[in-house]
């Protein structure tokens, strides 16, 4: 193989391998918003009324007690969907990313090869001389 075949080949390795990086960070992104998301809804339930702020607090048995419940709700929530979904990229990751791989450098190869082929008499004439 020729060291120009093998620069094409590189090349086409790093820059599919930067392309999976660049679905990676769509991914995490995604994931970010949601987290995001999740994050406003557990601020809007642990914030304190501006009631509360003054110094009223509310009748007992009312959303003092619900508080503390939702809030973990919510948060477990928020775990849950994060871990899922980072399983799910990991997934995609490690039964995606070598097949594309594979694929790009064998479609290269099948490129240069009857380029080779087409001029190997060219290259074993140029060495014999």
């Amino acid at each position: 193989m020729t060291s120009s075949a093998f620069r094409l080949i590189l090349s086409d390795i790093l820059v599919t391998s930067r392309d999976i990086l660049a679905d990676v960070a769509v991914d995490v992104a995604k994931v970010a918003a949601a987290v995001e998301l999740r994050a406003g809804q557990i601020e809007e339930i642990i914030r304190p009324a501006d009631s509360e702020l003054r110094g009223e607090s509310p009748p007992l048995g009312q959303e003092g007690q619900k508080m503390p419940e939702t809030a973990e709700q919510a948060t477990r929530a928020t775990v849950e969907e994060t871990k899922a979904k980072r399983n799910d990229i990991w997934q995609r990751l490690e039964n995606e990313s070598p097949d594309r791989i594979k694929e790009t450098v064998l479609k290269r190869i099948g490129q240069v090869r009857p380029l080779l082929t087409k001029y190997q008499h060219i290259y074993s004439d140029f060495l014999d001389h």
